[in-house]
């Protein structure tokens, strides 16, 4: 072990610029976040200096600044920003919200790691200094932004231009929501930020043309061919960074000097890029492929398929934390579509420039994005019947762990087995298979209701709040939790802040069957009814008899009963409604109540609540609503019961996990 811990520092020290490189990532992914500056100010007067701004062929900037007492900021103008402007302006500063619902994108993190906590709304702009070298560089950029983009336009669809835009410009903001989501269910979402995949297409035919030329001439003129992309591409931070790698990789005497010189470079620029997802992905791709592919290609016998495979396995933890899905086809359609992607940046610029002779000449590309698109349906197909494995960050740590650990003891048999074996439990404890715990979500959609109900594969949905909050988060839970269509949905009445989602799922397909407690449309339940899904119990308690327009007080009332465990719904129902209720006997003790009518004052009486006599309540209420929910009285009431009181606005989603009588509440938002 000693000799070949000596081996390696020997092989280190004849490379000076790794340990600096790696010692610097290590610091500011651990320490980097205290460096990130707080302030009480809000709205006000700022002074701020534009320090980058990223354009594509969709005309649409994303712009970043500093301010002198807070650090890097995200700015956000309607008028158009260079870098180097130096603006006073009037502006509101707030934090990125946090996700409040499972499978929602998490921007504060994404800006946290960039060493962003603020995002700059400016309102006016009262003074503005503008960089002259900054602007004459950002018009040219969009001189042939525009270029590109009328050439584009005149050639294609606007679909095969939103995703060309994509693959080969690093320009996102055309995709549609649905390809978006078939490159994320397909485990490919990262094939839309311009990284070292598509310059090494972008470089192959420009490194074909020059590999006979002495060694400065073709790093000068590979050099100014990167520079040359990175205009193209409009400079975004994906694209800098594949710029920086490349130009290293070809001036470095070898790859892991090549990665380190770019990494110390790039964290000079900015150090706290090296806290960003897209930097650790890009370089742990590179190293696996260094430390990795040989050994695998000896006995898979293919460069691609080995190369594919190292990156993966170094990036493992990163697509744990994202939800890794496990499966012939689900590999097949990832492998499959690097190749598709490295053929439609390969074609590109040669089509690009020929395209002004001939438009056909663009074709080729056309033909492999859409060859792409075609993959990403088929991934996203495998998604729903593959198995997903999803990990936390201890459990990433140690794969890392055990991954560094097989690399340096590769050789030892007894260490590589043990290793080996505790990789394979954790993945097993990562599996769903053996989650045996049911789950009943509290979804956070703002002023409305909708709670999910999941056992094994069978689902059930109460209520889907408007529709556009249930537009904007059931899909992404439903995808979360590998859900492609809701087995039965439940509004509990027919107010847009109950039943708005549910119709959006239905016009998406991902419903089966729907009912209340009064439509023309849909089925009606009522009291005595009895629902049964799969082994997910729901009782009808409310309403009695027929009811007449499906209003507040006919809000459907039941409860769920769930491995011994009770959980009544009760809709929007007022004190009336309650009060028949407990006077007919309807009512009885359960363990969660999902708190009428978003904690209305006209609801959750002192009677009704005594009889229900509920551990835990769970408000459903948007954080900033006009009408003063939950009310204090409400409150009062809850606590007079002594229920634990949990509110979607402040916890975000309150998810219940169920087993053998007993439950345990998380909270989204700790």
């Amino acid at each position: 072990m000693e000799k070949r811990l000596r081996e390696y520092l020997r092989k280190l020290a004849l490379r000076p610029l790794i340990i600096p490189a790696v010692l610097l990532i290590v610091f500011m992914c651990l320490f980097g976040g205290y460096l990130i500056k707080t302030t009480d100010r809000t709205e006000g007067e700022y002074e701020v200096l534009i320090t980058s701004v990223t354009s594509g062929v969709s005309g649409k900037n994303t712009c970043y600044g500093r301010v002198d007492d807070i650090g890097k900021v995200r700015v956000i103008c309607d008028e158009q920003l260079n870098p180097g402007d130096r603006l006073k302006v009037y502006a509101s500063l707030f934090e990125a919200e946090k996700p409040s619902n499972p499978g929602e994108y998490d921007y504060q993190d994404y800006l946290f790691r960039k060493g962003i906590r603020y995002i700059l709304m400016v309102e006016d702009i009262k003074e503005r200094s503008q960089s002259k070298v900054g602007t004459g560089i950002h018009h040219f950029r969009y001189f042939v932004r525009d270029l590109i983009a009328d050439k584009l336009r005149n050639t294609m669809s606007e679909d095969d231009l939103a995703i060309v835009s994509a693959l080969c410009l690093g320009d996102t903001f055309m995709i549609g929501d649905d390809v978006r989501r078939a490159f994320d269910l397909s485990g490919c979402s990262h094939l839309l930020a311009v990284s070292g995949t598509h310059f090494s297409s972008f470089i192959l035919i420009i490194s074909y043309a020059v590999k006979d030329m002495p060694y400065r001439r073709k790093v000068l003129i590979q050099g100014v061919f990167v520079i040359t992309i990175g205009f193209l591409t409009g400079w975004t931070e994906s694209v800098t960074r594949a710029a920086f790698m490349s130009m290293c990789l070809l001036s470095g005497k070898d790859r892991l000097s090549g990665m380190s010189f770019s990494a110390l470079l790039m964290m000079i620029s900015d150090p706290f890029c090296c806290r960003t997802l897209s930097f650790q992905m890009s370089f742990g791709a590179g190293l696996g492929m260094y430390l990795v592919s040989e050994p695998i290609k000896g006995k898979t016998g293919s460069s691609v398929i080995s190369c594919s495979l190292a990156s993966r396995a170094v990036m493992l933890p990163y697509f744990l934390m994202n939800g890794l899905s496990i499966g012939f086809s689900s590999f097949a359609v990832m492998a499959l579509s690097v190749l598709t992607v490295q053929m439609v940046c390969l074609f590109f610029l040669p089509g690009l420039l020929l395209s002004f002779i001939s438009p056909y000449m663009l074709y080729p590309t056309i033909m492999f994005s859409r060859i792409t698109v075609m993959l990403m349906d088929i991934g996203e197909d495998c998604y729903f019947d593959s198995i997903l494995l999803r990990g936390n960050k201890i459990t990433c740590f140690i794969l890392v762990a055990c991954l560094i650990a097989v690399f340096l003891f590769k050789k030892r048999k007894i260490v590589v087995s043990t290793v080996s074996g505790t990789v394979i439990v954790i993945l097993l404890m990562m599996s769903p298979a053996l989650d045996f715990d049911k789950k009943v979500i509290f979804l956070d959609v703002g002023q409305g209701d909708s709670c999910l109900i999941i056992s094994g594969n069978d689902t059930l949905l109460i209520d889907g709040g408007t529709y556009e909050e249930g537009s904007s988060v059931l899909p992404g839970v439903l995808d979360y939790y590998q859900i492609q269509t809701i087995d039965l949905a439940i509004a509990t009445h027919l107010d847009e802040d109950h039943i708005g989602g549910i119709r959006y799922l239905e016009e998406q397909g991902r419903v089966d069957k729907i009912v209340t407690s009064h439509s023309d449309i849909y089925g009606t339940i009522g009291s005595g009814n009895g629902i049964k899904v799969g082994d997910i119990e729901f009782q009808v308690l409310w309403p009695v008899g027929t009811t007449y327009n499906g209003g507040n007080p006919e809000s459907v009332v039941g409860v769920l009963m769930i491995n011994g465990v009770d959980i009544m719904m009760t809709g929007d129902i007022d004190e009336e409604s309650e009060r028949v209720m407990v006077n007919s006997g309807l009512v009885s003790d359960c363990d969660i109540l999902k708190v009428a009518h978003h904690g209305s004052k006209t609801s959750s009486s002192s009677e009704f609540l005594s009889s229900v006599s509920p551990e835990v309540a769970v408000v459903s209420v948007a954080e900033y609503n006009v009408y003063g929910h939950p009310a204090p009285e409400t409150m009062e009431r809850l606590e007079k019961v002594e229920a634990n009181v949990f509110l979607t606005s402040k916890n975000g989603a309150i998810i219940v996990k169920i087993q053998k009588d007993k439950y345990e509440i998380n909270c989204f938002k700790e």
